[in-house]
């Protein structure tokens, strides 16, 4: 399950994102866009009873193409939970995992991380950040000013 949300530019002109999955391909437009993405069951769950969400690992073909929606994302904003999951992929995988595997950790790797916790003693990967309280002024400035 996945929904975007824009953000509109009210700055003006000076900030305009053309963004490949939009519906004006090849227009620029004026707005940073905003992604949202996650994996649940039908139920609203991410994970099991146990906590596990292997139950959702995605086939070579989904794995591309959220590889391919998700490539064009500057900076993930995770809570606590989410981050300490996808940390994983800051160390994985190796060169015997599929090329999918390792392209999505490519992808991971290269983007800023910002983790909202008030529990999180520190952040353990690189190219993250922890804030102790979620700015919803400061997420839409980051997202006027970056196109990813």
């Amino acid at each position: 399950m996945s929904f975007g949300v824009t953000m509109h530019d009210r700055a003006g002109a000076d900030n305009l994102v053309q963004h490949p999955r939009s519906r004006s391909w090849g227009k620029e437009l004026p707005m940073a866009l905003l992604t949202y993405t996650t994996i649940a069951s039908l139920d609203g769950y991410v994970a099991d009873k146990d906590g596990k969400f292997d139950w959702a690992m995605p086939d070579t073909e989904v794995h591309t193409f959220v590889n391919d929606l998700e490539r064009l994302a500057g900076t993930y904003l995770y809570g606590r939970r989410i981050y300490e999951v996808m940390a994983y992929w800051e160390t994985t995988p190796d060169r015997s995992q599929p090329a999918h595997i390792r392209d999505y950790a490519e992808i991971w790797q290269a983007a800023d991380k910002i983790v909202y916790s008030t529990s999180l003693d520190a952040v353990t990967t690189t190219r993250t950040r922890l804030e102790r309280r979620f700015d919803t002024e400061a997420v839409r400035a980051r997202a006027q000013s970056r196109p990813g």
